[in-house]
């Protein structure tokens, strides 16, 4: 007999995993790493001009960063290749230190060598610190990157972007599979209620990933994220908003509000856990402490090489150290044992 009420909850996960994957198009960037240029330069000043040369890797719109010290404002006139850049903005802190931002369009910049000129009005300073940007903001050790909207980050390698969407769209469906599961299991709620609390859990993701999709392409600046913050963003939000509204609805609902209809408050049947389930669990409870450290190891390192594969070496990294030290106690307490008998 066909259960309607699961092929709702399936088409319900479906549209939820194609709207997420279709705002990611807008915000991933798979080659968000090698695109992020920042150039940072100290010069001394002996005169009221200065002329340098900075190399950029990439042809793209830049933002200029000047920072000095003075005893009172001065203006200041940046070229960049003979063209006269033009002052977005300056800030004069307590300590009197200048600073003034300049926008460097595309068409000016070239690849390898760009000459570099400031011209100061009036007492020039000693040192001048020059900043040079693709981007307008980084966030997240340069996984979040905020840029003006003819930048490089608009070019897109679309077919690691398409096998990118095909991977979050499983995990996405899967993992609503997966709540809705764990819900009726740990929580022992029916199977309408779990389904009710993943779609709410599911919410803000979705709301955020979809409201940067739509200021990224109608907006004046442009957001690109790489695909492993994407995933993490996605797990992280939505796996702590899943567990704070089955603890709500555990320990607060069923006490205070327990007249509402039972068959969204209480299980209304029996959770049938998959025989694979129940035989790995007596299989991992039978195993020494040493055998447990190794296959704990071999999950978490799995985890790690995945995250390195996304181009997320921050979270890469501990998750390594983790499994290395897991192995370690394992093989220690293999060879402790070895040696005893």
């Amino acid at each position: 007999m066909i259960n309607f009420k699961k092929i709702r909850d399936k088409q319900l996960a479906f549209l939820i995993s194609l709207i997420i994957v279709l705002s990611c198009f807008l915000i991933a960037d798979t080659n968000l790493a090698k695109k992020v240029v920042s150039v940072e330069r100290e010069y001394p000043v002996n005169s009221e001009s200065l002329l340098k040369k900075i190399p950029l890797p990439i042809k793209s719109d830049y933002v200029v960063k000047i920072k000095y010290q003075s005893r009172k404002m001065m203006g200041a006139m940046v070229w960049l290749n003979q063209y006269p850049l033009e002052m977005r903005a300056s800030n004069v802190s307590n300590k009197l230190n200048v600073t003034c931002y300049y926008y460097a369009p595309k068409d000016k910049v070239m690849l390898g060598d760009n000459v570099f000129e400031i011209k100061f009005h009036g007492e020039h300073p000693s040192t001048v610190t020059v900043r040079m940007n693709n981007y307008v903001a980084a966030v997240a050790d340069n996984n979040i990157i905020i840029s003006l909207a003819n930048s490089v980050f608009k070019n897109k390698a679309w077919v690691k972007l398409f096998f990118f969407g095909i991977i979050l769209f499983g995990c996405v469906f899967w993992v609503w599979r997966f709540l809705v599961f764990m819900g009726m299991v740990l929580f022992h709620e029916s199977f309408q209620r779990s389904t009710f609390n993943t779609a709410l859990s599911f919410s803000p993701c979705t709301l955020l990933f979809f409201i940067l999709s739509i200021k990224s392409y109608q907006g004046p600046y442009l957001i690109a994220i790489s695909p492993g913050y994407l995933l993490l963003l996605f797990v992280l939000l939505t796996g702590f908003t899943n567990a704070v509204l089955n603890l709500i609805h555990v320990l607060i609902l069923r006490k205070v509000f327990p007249s509402i209809k039972r068959e969204y408050i209480l299980p209304t049947a029996r959770v049938e856990i998959p025989p694979w389930l129940i035989g790995g669990g007596k299989w991992f409870k039978k195993r020494s402490l040493a055998d447990k450290c190794i296959i704990f190891c071999l999950f978490v390192f799995s985890c790690s090489v995945f995250l390195f594969m996304l181009g997320v070496s921050k979270w890469g990294e501990p998750l390594a150290n983790v499994a290395y030290t897991s192995v370690l106690i394992g093989i220690s307490m293999k060879l402790f044992s070895l040696t005893k008998k």
